[in-house]
């Protein structure tokens, strides 16, 4: 009887498994997209890279929700002065219509070099109907010469 059991239990858990590869398959492009900057600079001479959300469809940037980008680890051809930028404290710049977000993030060469600094998103996005909550590994690439 208990094997009986764990069989059909193992095969519903197969088809709800299979049938949620298959919706998500199925969803369309997301109604976003991510454009990350970062000017080359010289050793000691100041820059400023950003971060660009642009929201497309009938969505709208969340204003409400804790929007933040951590950077990871702690580059080495630049120096940053924070490396948490939070949207309720004012580090994202929402603009027109709430389609788009933007975060700078001031910067100063430190070294000569290349350096892809990966950074973390998070976010949320809005339409009528519903909000997704979005978490998104992004990169700056920096350049000093």
């Amino acid at each position: 009887m208990f094997l009986k059991t764990l069989t059909r239990a193992l095969l519903l858990l197969a088809t709800l498994v299979s049938l949620g590869a298959l919706a998500q398959a199925a969803d369309p492009a997301e109604p976003y997209s991510i454009e990350t900057q970062a000017p080359s600079v010289t050793v000691a001479a100041d820059g400023t890279a950003s971060v660009t959300f642009k929201v497309s469809g009938d969505f709208k940037w969340n204003r409400d929700y804790p929007a933040k980008i951590t950077v990871d680890g702690s580059p080495r051809v630049v120096t940053l002065d924070k490396t948490v930028y939070k949207q309720l404290d004012g580090d994202f710049a929402i603009g027109a219509q709430d389609k788009e977000a933007r975060v700078t993030i001031p910067f100063k060469g430190a070294a000569s070099g290349n350096e892809k600094t990966a950074l973390e998103a998070k976010f949320s996005i809005c339409n009528a109907s519903l909000c997704q909550i979005k978490k998104v590994a992004l990169a700056l690439e920096f350049t000093v010469r």
